[in-house]
């Protein structure tokens, strides 16, 4: 059952947790801009000696490009605190699946750089379509494929075409290649009244075609969280995740060991966590939050005050 935080009782909550993780948009800020009293916040538990990760299913921009949008909020932060799922992806396969061969990617720009600056060779980025004319129906067809490649990447592709599905599924399929997805989330957020298909779909179209289930980078599976513990070290039981979203925030925590709170600043309503703690099915009771509050900035006062105190 989610608890309702109280002020009486946040000083011994934050002390109970030396490593925080957040989610981005929705908790961190929203439509209108930056939630009051974040900045202050994350600088302030820095300083009590908490470790704070931002960890996002976003995989088509750069750590680069996070400290860029933090920036415009007022939040100060290190690259090496943020972890996308383009940089999950990158970082899983060279330290964990320590896979040393070139990898085919299906993802944008940011997938492709992430991949790079961790010197990981990588193709497939950009357009490639079958010529107008051919029937890819033919046993003829012939694609190009790189003896080098030892792992394909799925991400969200702006360029995705039937060729590029060809290359994957044969890759993973006729070669043997290794097959990791950076998020499996089936929509992208939008404002203007249209439905955008999300990196989720694209990775489905694989799965379907190779007949194999992709390692996936991206919440709620817990492939970042051991990129960060093989980093840090951290402990799961001293970790609290703050999220706004039930199937991908609450789910990670809970599937990474840590406790998990959500914030109402987001997509997420006390409804919603009834709704999947009434639920008879197993994956939804892992949706029900340990703690709950309005905002994440609700931590603000209790935090002020250990530092005065320190």
């Amino acid at each position: 059952m989610a608890v309702r935080l109280h002020q009486n009782n946040l000083r011994s909550f934050v002390e109970s947790f030396d490593n925080f993780i957040f989610d981005c948009d929705g908790v961190l800020w929203v439509h209108a801009g930056i939630v009051p009293g974040v900045p202050e916040l994350l600088q302030s538990l820095r300083k009590l000696g908490k470790k704070v990760f931002f960890v996002t299913n976003n995989n088509t921009k750069t750590r680069e490009q996070f400290l860029e949008k933090f920036s415009k909020y007022g939040i100060q932060a290190s690259h090496t605190e943020i972890y996308t799922s383009a940089y999950s992806t990158a970082y899983y396969i060279k330290n964990i699946m320590k896979c040393n061969k070139k990898v085919y990617m299906i993802g944008g720009k940011g997938l492709s750089e992430e991949l790079t600056q961790l010197g990981i060779p990588n193709i497939g980025y950009g357009p490639d379509c079958i010529d107008e004319g051919t029937d890819v129906q033919y046993d003829d067809l012939e694609v190009d494929l790189d003896p080098e490649v030892g792992t394909v990447a799925c991400g969200f592709d702006q360029f995705i075409s039937v060729k590029k599905y060809i290359k994957a599924s044969t890759y993973i399929v006729n070669r043997g290649c290794n097959f990791i997805a950076t998020n499996m989330d089936d929509r992208l957020p939008t404002s203007n009244g249209i439905t955008m298909p999300g990196t989720g779909c694209m990775v489905s179209f694989l799965a379907t075609a190779t007949r194999k289930q992709p390692i996936v980078a991206g919440k709620p599976a817990r492939t970042s969280f051991d990129c960060i513990v093989h980093k840090y070290n951290i402990d799961p039981s001293r970790t609290l995740m703050v999220g706004d979203r039930l199937d991908t925030d609450v789910l990670y925590g809970h599937r990474c060991g840590t406790k998990a709170l959500l914030v109402l600043s987001g997509c997420t309503t006390l409804e919603d966590v009834d709704k999947a703690k009434r639920s008879s099915k197993p994956d939804d009771q892992e949706k029900v939050p340990d703690f709950y509050l309005p905002s994440i900035a609700d931590l603000l006062p209790a935090v002020i005050e250990m530092l005065n105190e320190s």
